[in-house]
């Protein structure tokens, strides 16, 4: 019987230890908040794209919405929304702009869409990737926006 409780008492101590271990963060509203340059061409916007894992679809679009703001929208394959943890939407003033880059901005699983405010004004290209163990495994199409407002911004304002 006292080999019984032992056993017990050990495995309760294991769970109460095992409990205060976990350090989940939430990365809704996470971004990097560091100037970026800018320049300025004509704006175009590259049609859907296949990522670089087969078989998984990631498609950006993307529209300026008023001074320094940008409206984003994607849509995932299947395969890619069961294995993505989250989304990072990426930003560059060359095409095809990779994490990590000057300016990125992080979402959840759940989320199709952010408006993001505070961007310099010029042209810009931007990509979403899915976050699978906190690497960016696949990416979306480049999309390049001309961005109306003041072209040197100090901070970046995130709007919910």
């Amino acid at each position: 019987m006292q080999k019984a409780n032992i056993f017990f008492a050990s495995i309760l101590m294991l769970l109460a230890l095992g409990a205060g271990c976990s350090q989940a963060e939430d990365t809704d509203n996470q971004t990097q908040t560091k100037p970026a340059d800018t320049m300025s061409s004509d704006t175009t916007q590259t049609p859907y794209l296949t990522d670089t894992v087969s078989g998984n679809n990631i498609s950006l679009s993307a529209q300026a919405v008023g001074k320094n703001t940008v409206q984003f929208e994607w849509n995932v394959g299947d395969e890619i929304a069961k294995q993505a943890e989250g989304w990072r939407i990426v930003y560059g003033k060359e095409a095809s702009p990779t994490y990590p880059s000057t300016w990125w901005f992080e979402r959840g699983k759940p989320h199709r869409e952010k408006t993001w405010a505070g961007l310099p004004g010029g042209v810009a290209h931007f990509r979403l990737c899915a976050v699978i163990q906190d690497v960016c495994e696949s990416y979306s199409n480049d999309v390049e926006v001309e961005i109306l407002g003041e072209t040197s911004i100090e901070d970046v304002t995130i709007v919910q």
